[in-house]
């Protein structure tokens, strides 16, 4: 037989082979089953990141997966499929995990096909079938409040009309569809009885209702080879725990942006480009000069970091980020690029012209492993002054953060954890409202806030690998500032001010004693929560009272459809 014949034959049954592989049914290829696919970011305040945390509190290293999130589902399983190298991962927690995360992509052959068929079946399976996933999920929140408000902590004690209603029903769509393994886009929109104290919600109310209709995560993530695209909108929490953290948090509304990622064992790079709600100033509002004609300011936000883990127990983070605000356009090529150091970037004189107000953030944390022990700290310069005129001057803006977790080897992934967290009384806040560190009248950075801190002690245990119960007492203190407050004040003219701070306004330091307790069902057809919130508050709203106890109840509960 001809050479040339036995290469087209060869190059047919490469070819096409594998299409009627996958067309004789069952029992020559098994397709895919509706699994998550690999590339889906799983949305904040998902299950697996309380799940991860505790196995990671709880001695097992292959659950941190990173001190930044949000993860793909790819991420969770390739640390599932490590667990079985430590002991200390085995467990009901890991069982649920790896029941949930199980990679259901696998194909069926016969044993006795060639070895370049194989590869055509799997190529194909890679390269040709779509999958097509359709979710939804329906919530219920109750909430009782005795006295006031008090959640979320940045605003303070508020009267409870303003505070979250007694009863929002939600209702969530979500569809995917994956053209290969390496590309996956999601849609999501959402509806909601009522948008009053609710920080993740940027839409307006619907027509004359209080209720908002919106789109949630929408995206479309992509890998080519170690690189991570996502484009589109959705959440980033980079250190912290949860969607908290002092450098870039996930408190407020979903961001429009581009993220980039690159992982490797030792090391890890991360970058954002996202757009932030623009900013009206008028003369009424920002004590701008009379006669000044309103201005409206564009708002980008520009991020990127550096992890390094020389150990497996160690991991060292350092990053910045930079609000730029413009009146017109906005976008900025030298700030999207994330191998230059902003800092340097904004005194480039080549870029004279650019608005030297740009907001740059600076943050930096370290966390290490010792036994059974987590310890760690994180810190966020927005400012410091270095010139002792400055010093004179100028408030220093900082924010801060220690904290300690250890094993309690008594239950299912038992652990206690210590935490404290301040923000200087200026920290975030700027002269202009364009340059605060917020987005729609919520924080980029602490949940507190400026002008706050909170000493935390708390400790959780599980029932099996999809019941969690946790505790926590702590002490918090607020001053006079608001993340939101407009005009804004920033530190110029305020370095010799007490912390906390007071004003006219709001004479009085607020501070509380919070004590919690939490139960969660992680279930994912039919998950359920309820916390209870008990608040002796002093000073409540920043003006002289006497300590009252602030009650607050919440029962969450969910039906799901293939959701997430």
């Amino acid at each position: 037989m001809p050479s040339h014949f036995k290469r087209t034959c060869s190059a047919l049954r490469t070819r096409w082979l594998p299409v009627l592989a996958l067309a004789a049914g069952p029992t020559a290829y098994a397709r895919p089953a509706l699994a998550q696919h690999a590339l889906t970011t799983l949305p904040r305040g998902d299950a697996a990141y309380l799940q991860l945390d505790a196995l990671d509190r709880a001695g097992c290293r292959p659950a941190r997966i990173s001190p930044h999130r949000p993860y793909v589902v790819r991420d969770v399983q390739r640390a599932i499929a490590r667990f079985a190298e430590s002991p200390k991962c085995a467990g009901p927690i890991a069982d649920a995990l790896g029941a949930r995360f199980a990679e259901s992509r696998a194909v069926t052959l016969p044993v006795d096909i060639a070895p370049d068929l194989a590869n055509g079946v799997r190529e194909a399976q890679a390269d040709t079938l779509e999958v097509f996933r359709f979710g939804a999920r329906a919530t219920l929140q109750g909430t009782a409040m005795g006295r006031g408000e008090f959640e979320p902590l940045w605003a303070g004690v508020r009267p409870k009309d303003e505070g979250t209603p007694p009863l929002v029903a939600e209702g969530r769509v979500r569809a995917a569809w994956a053209p290969m393994t390496r590309l996956v886009a999601v849609a999501e929109m959402y509806g909601q009885t009522s948008r009053r104290n609710d920080p993740t919600v940027r839409q307006r109310a619907l027509r004359n209702t209080s209720g908002v209709v919106d789109f949630g995560e929408s995206y479309v993530n992509a890998a080519l080879g170690r690189v991570d695209l996502s484009f589109g909108r959705g959440w980033a929490a980079w250190l912290g725990e949860g969607n908290e953290s002092l450098a870039l948090s996930a408190n407020g509304p979903l961001m429009d942006r581009l993220d980039l990622g690159v992982r490797w064992t030792v090391a890890e790079l991360r970058a954002i480009v996202g757009t932030v709600n623009d900013v009206l100033m008028t003369a009424g509002l920002d004590s701008l000069a009379s006669g000044t004609p309103n201005t409206r300011f564009r708002r980008w936000l520009y991020g990127h970091l550096l992890t390094i883990k020389p150990t497996n127990g160690l991991e060292l983070t350092l990053g910045e980020t930079v609000l730029a605000s413009r009146t017109s356009g906005g976008f900025d090529l030298a700030y999207a690029n994330p191998l230059m150091a902003y800092i340097v970037t904004q005194n480039d004189t080549a870029r004279e012209g650019a608005d030297p107000r740009d907001n740059v953030v600076v943050f930096s944390g370290v966390r290490a492993r010792l036994g059974p022990s987590i310890l760690g700290g994180e810190l966020v310069v927005d400012d410091i002054q270095i010139d002792e005129a400055d010093r004179e001057r100028t408030a220093d803006q900082l924010a801060w953060r220690v904290f300690a977790s250890a094993a309690i080897p008594v239950g299912t992934g038992s652990s206690a954890a210590l935490e404290y967290r301040r923000a200087d009384s200026y920290a975030y806040m700027r002269d202009f409202y364009t340059d605060v560190y917020q987005t729609y009248d919520k924080p980029i950075g602490t949940v507190l806030g400026p002008d706050a801190d909170l000493l935390r002690a708390s400790g959780e245990t599980w029932l099996g690998g999809e019941t969690k119960l946790s505790a926590g007492i702590g002490r918090w203190r607020q001053g006079a500032l608001r993340i939101y407050q407009r005009p804004a004040d920033g530190p110029n003219d305020n370095a010799g001010q007490p912390y906390p701070s007071t004003s006219e306004r709001r004479p009085e330091v607020q501070s509380a004693l919070i004590f919690d307790v939490r139960a969660d069902r992680l279930v994912q057809r039919l998950p359920v929560s309820l916390l209870v919130q008990l608040a002796r508050v002093e000073n409540a709203a920043n003006e002289s009272a006497a300590a009252a106890l602030y009650v607050r109840a919440t029962l969450t509960a969910s039906y799901a459809f293939r959701y997430p």
